[in-house]
């Protein structure tokens, strides 16, 4: 019993720094932790803090990447439910989080990985058009200067 009095403080603690860096952190936040936060209500029934929490826009789309929260609500819904409670079912159950991926696959090819793919027919094609560009040009360049 002890225990749990020294745990919930530090278990709201932690909760309410994350809740306040995913504020800053916008585009990119929690709106289950962000309601949770917002409740002004200490203590009620599982299915009272569910009630509170459907009322913010975009809880209900997220708790169905976070189940855990809904479905321990909606089994202690006729038992006591304290705010720390809820912070410390949210922290210990968190967001997916977002990983950056690079598309296109590997990004470091070797040279010999490079060579498999040139067409050096086609390479071959550009050299000579471009030659005959080139010949092209001084051509009427040298015209140019003769008159």
């Amino acid at each position: 019993m002890a225990l749990e009095k020294v745990l919930r403080p530090l278990a709201s603690t932690l909760v309410r720094k994350v809740g306040e860096r995913a504020v800053r952190g916008k585009p990119f936040y929690s709106n289950v932790d962000q309601a949770i936060a917002n409740i002004t209500q200490g203590t009620g029934t599982g299915a009272q803090m569910l009630a509170e929490l459907m009322k913010t826009k975009g809880v209900a789309k997220e708790l169905k990447d976070r189940p855990a929260i809904k479905k321990t609500l909606e089994a202690n819904k006729d038992a006591k439910v304290t705010k720390v409670d809820l912070e410390r079912l949210a922290a210990e159950n968190p967001p997916p989080q977002i990983d950056e991926t690079a598309l296109g696959g590997k990004q470091n090819y070797s040279d010999a990985e490079i060579e498999k793919y040139i067409d050096w027919d086609y390479w071959n094609e550009i050299k000579v058009k471009e030659k005959e560009a080139r010949a092209k040009i001084a051509e009427i360049a040298n015209n140019w200067h003769e008159e």
